[in-house]
C-alpha cells in the first residue's frame, strides 16, 4: 500500500511520460541483460532444448485442431449428402405427382365431356389420394426441395471454409513436422557448436587469467613458465651488468694501485739518490727479520747495490720489515 502511495505520487511529480519513459528504459535494460546472456553456452543449450520441447506441443495441438476439422468436415459432408438425396426425392415426387395430377384431369375431364358422373382416384406408392390430395403432395414435395436446395448451399459454404481450414492446418502440421525432422538432424551440429563456444570461452577465461597474472605480477613472482624464464633472463642480465661494472671498477683500481706504486718507487728513488752514501769502514751488514722466517737469519749481502729493472740504486738500511 505505501509502494503504491509512492508510486502514485512519483507519477504526480514526474508526469506519466516520464514515468513511463523511465519503466521502458528499466525494461529495455533487463531485455539487454538477458540477451547478453544468451551467448552462454548454458543458456544456448536450454534455449535449444525448450526449442525442441515445443515442437510436440505445436505438433500435438495441429494435429488435434485439424482431427477436429475433419470430423467436422465428415459431418458436413453427410449433411450435404442428405440434404441432397432429399433434393433428389423431393423433385422426384414433385415430377411424379404433376404427372399423375395431369392424367387425373384429364380423365376427368373426359368423365365430364361422356357425361359420366364419376370420381377420379389416384393411387401414388400405395396409397389412394384424391385429386386435391395429390396437389397438396406435389406442392409439398416441391417445397421441401426447395428448402433442402437451401441447405445444401449453407453446407456447401461450410464445407468451403472448413476445407480451406483444413488445408491451412495440413499444410502447418506438414511444416511442423519438417521441421521437426530438420531440427532433430540438425541437433547434433547445433550442439557441437555450442560445445565449441564453450570451448573458446574456456581458451578465452585462460588466455585472460593468464595476461592478467603476466601484467599484475611482482618483481620475482611469476606464475608460468614462461614467466619465470622471462624473469631469470632479467635477473641474469641485471646481474651480468653489475658485474661488468664491478670489473670495470677492479680494473680501475689495479691501474691506480700500480700508479702509486711507480709513484712512490721514484719518490724512494730520488731520495736514495740524493743521500749520501757512508763511509765504506763505517758499513755493516743489514739483517732482514721478517714474519715466519727462517730462526737463525741468513746474512744480507751489504747494502748500496740493489738490482731492480736492470738499475742500479744505493739502498738505505731496513731494520724491521712487519706484514
Amino acid at each position: 500500500m505505501i509502494g503504491g502511495i509512492a508510486f502514485g505520487g512519483l507519477v504526480l511529480i514526474a508526469g506519466p511520460h516520464r514515468v513511463g519513459a523511465m519503466v521502458q528504459e528499466v525494461r529495455g535494460a533487463v531485455v539487454s541483460r538477458i540477451d547478453r546472456g544468451i551467448s552462454d553456452p548454458v543458456a544456448l543449450r536450454t534455449q535449444l532444448r525448450s526449442l525442441e520441447s515445443q515442437y510436440p506441443q505445436r505438433i500435438s495441438a495441429a494435429r488435434s485442431d485439424l482431427g477436429e476439422v475433419r470430423s467436422q468436415l465428415a459431418q458436413l459432408q453427410r449433411e450435404l449428402s442428405v440434404a441432397q438425396r432429399v433434393m433428389s426425392l423431393a423433385e422426384a415426387d414433385t415430377a411424379s405427382l404433376r404427372q399423375l395430377a395431369h392424367k387425373a384431369d384429364q380423365a376427368h375431364a373426359v368423365a365430364v365431356a361422356d357425361g359420366a358422373a364419376a370420381r377420379v382416384e389416384v393411387v401414388w406408392n400405395g396409397r389412394e389420394l384424391s385429386l386435391e390430395q395429390v396437389y397438396a403432395k406435389a406442392t409439398e414435395a416441391q417445397n421441401t426441395r426447395a428448402a433442402y436446395a437451401q441447405r445444401v448451399q449453407d453446407v456447401q459454404r461450410d464445407v468451403g471454409h472448413l476445407q480451406r481450414q483444413h488445408d491451412r492446418l495440413a499444410a502447418l502440421l506438414t511444416r511442423l513436422e519438417t521441421e521437426r525432422s530438420n531440427f532433430q538432424a540438425q541437433m547434433w551440429a547445433l550442439d557441437r557448436q555450442v560445445d565449441s563456444i564453450a570451448r573458446n570461452e574456456r581458451m578465452l577465461a585462460v588466455l585472460r587469467e593468464r595476461q592478467h597474472s603476466i601484467d599484475e605480477q611482482s618483481r620475482y613472482k611469476a606464475s608460468n613458465l614462461d614467466a619465470i624464464q622471462g624473469k631469470l633472463a632479467d635477473i641474469r642480465a641485471r646481474q651480468e651488468g653489475e658485474l661488468a661494472t664491478l670489473a670495470a671498477g677492479a680494473e680501475r683500481s689495479d691501474y691506480e694501485t700500480r700508479a702509486k706504486f711507480e709513484l712512490d718507487r721514484e719518490h724512494a728513488d730520488r731520495d736514495a739518490a740524493q743521500t749520501p752514501a757512508p763511509a765504506p769502514g763505517l758499513v755493516r751488514p743489514v739483517i732482514r727479520v721478517e714474519q715466519n722466517s727462517p730462526s737463525k737469519p741468513e746474512p744480507k749481502a751489504p747494502p748500496g747495490v740493489v738490482h731492480n729493472d736492470d738499475r742500479q740504486h744505493p739502498t738505505p738500511p731496513v731494520a724491521l720489515h712487519h706484514r
